[in-house]
C-alpha cells in the first residue's frame, strides 16, 4: 500500500493557538477587568468554535487515500474503494488567506459511483496531480 493523500495537521496548530488565545482572554478579563462577562463569554465562544473545528479535523484518518499494488484507490475518509478506470474528474481548491495560498485544501473526486469531497488534504496540488495521472493512465479514451 502506498499513501497518496494525508491529512494536514497545520490547521490543528492554528486553531490550537486561537484556542489558547481564548483562554488568555478569559484569564486577562478575570485578572484585569474584574471578570467582565462579555470578555469571558467571548473567550468561551472562541474556545468552543476552535474545539469543534479541531474535533472535525481529528475525526479524519491520518492517511486519507491509499493505493494498492494494482492502483485500486481506497478512500479512507468515506470508506470507499474505487478503481482508477472509474474516475471521471479530479478537482481541488487550495486554502488561502489574503492572497496567500497554503499547501492544504479540499479535494473533490468524481467517479461513476459518485462525488467524494475531503477537506484538510495536505499537499493538495500534488495529490490531485497523482490522481489525475492515474485517471488518465487507466482511461486511455480521455486523453484524446
Amino acid at each position: 500500500m502506498r499513501v497518496i493523500a494525508r491529512r494536514s495537521n497545520t490547521n490543528l496548530y492554528i486553531y490550537g493557538g486561537i484556542f489558547l488565545l481564548g483562554i488568555a482572554i478569559i484569564v486577562m478579563s478575570v485578572m484585569f477587568l474584574g471578570g467582565e462577562i462579555f470578555c469571558i463569554l467571548g473567550g468561551i465562544i472562541i474556545m468552543t468554535i476552535c474545539a469543534v473545528i479541531c474535533k472535525s479535523i481529528l475525526d479524519l484518518p491520518k492517511e486519507l487515500i491509499t493505493a494498492d499494488e494494482n492502483d485500486k484507490l481506497t478512500l479512507h475518509f468515506c470508506d470507499k474503494n474505487i478503481n482508477p478506470s472509474k474516475l471521471t474528474a479530479i478537482n481541488y481548491h487550495r486554502a488561502g488567506h489574503q492572497g496567500l495560498p497554503y499547501r492544504w485544501g479540499t479535494l473533490t473526486i468524481s467517479s461513476t459511483s459518485g462525488n467524494f469531497e475531503c477537506m484538510y488534504v495536505d499537499n493538495v496540488v500534488e495529490v490531485a496531480e497523482e490522481l489525475t495521472r492515474l485517471m488518465y493512465k487507466y482511461n486511455k479514451d480521455k486523453t484524446q
